[in-house]
């Protein structure tokens, strides 16, 4: 079934998307470095606010996480280092907490990772924060690694029964990703991207060469014991798009999903579409 609408906002990068207060809202980066922005994308299109980047760090990439403490609790990218060439050039996480009354940054915190090497840019919410104030998170799709974060107490631990390994993945070499939401028939499902280096491209703002990003789709059974299905999707932004990354999953009261994609660095676009049209493949 082919999306039943789309929109394109561009100079935001890679936003995610959220529900709260009746309205479906956005939440990115304005290019250039730029401060994070909220909107509105449905019932109306409108600019809400900026959200200035704290001293010393440099927020990006968000992932709705829930409620916590009336805020919205956001995961994300922290890449000061990244950006300035200080220190390993690693991209962290972090989580943010806005207050949607003033929309502004309350609190935020780095989480931090294991060190197994590359560090894994973008961490994976798994459903919304739990009555007790945790959130769950998929450390990477490629090794299934789960951790819960606290809220309170500020904390997390690593699941002890996570990055199983799996056989003959259908899709391999997969990062980043939307939120992971329930799946009618159980589970988890949710959308990442792959980097094709068989695909390469030159990148469309930095020039240099990159393998093409496809957006690919997954459904984990609820114990990430198997994979019950994924593969690689269809473009669903523009066709020669060199890089497509998704970011945002909401699922609406009608069963329609909300779906937001990074397209090409320096927009996201939003794809108003059935989950059936993300499961079935090329």
């Amino acid at each position: 079934m082919p999306p039943t609408r789309t929109l394109c906002l561009d100079g935001l990068l890679n936003a995610t998307v959220f529900r709260h207060d009746g309205a479906t809202y956005a939440l990115g980066r304005v290019r250039e470095r730029g401060p994070l922005a909220v909107c509105t994308i449905e019932p109306t299109v409108a600019h809400v606010a900026y959200i200035e980047q704290l001293e010393g760090h440099a927020f990006e990439d968000p992932r709705y996480l829930g409620v916590h403490d009336g805020c919205l609790a956001f995961v994300c990218a922290d890449g000061v280092e990244y950006f300035t060439q200080y220190g390993d050039h690693s991209i962290y996480q972090a989580v943010l907490y806005i207050d949607p009354a003033t929309w502004t940054l309350r609190d935020s915190w780095r989480l931090q990772g294991e060190d197994i090497g590359r560090y894994e840019k973008n961490w994976v919410p798994i459903g919304e924060v739990t009555a007790d104030g945790t959130s769950t998170l998929l450390y990477s799709h490629q090794s299934l690694r789960r951790l819960t974060v606290d809220h309170g107490a500020r904390t997390l631990a690593w699941v002890a029964d996570s990055g199983v390994a799996l056989d003959d993945r259908a899709v391999t070499d997969v990062r980043g990703g939307t939120p992971l939401v329930a799946h009618p028939d159980g589970g988890w499902w949710g959308l990442a991207h792959k980097v094709d280096m068989h695909d390469t491209c030159q990148h469309p703002i930095l020039n240099y060469v990159i393998g093409r990003y496809r957006t690919t789709y997954h459904h984990y059974t609820h114990a990430f014991a198997s994979v019950d299905t994924e593969h690689v999707c269809s473009p669903c932004t523009a066709p020669m798009a060199s890089i497509e990354y998704p970011c945002g999953l909401v699922v609406l009261d009608d069963g329609e999903a909300v779906v937001s994609t990074g397209l090409q660095d320096v927009s996201t676009v939003f794809v108003w579409t059935s989950r059936d049209h993300w499961a079935t493949p090329d």
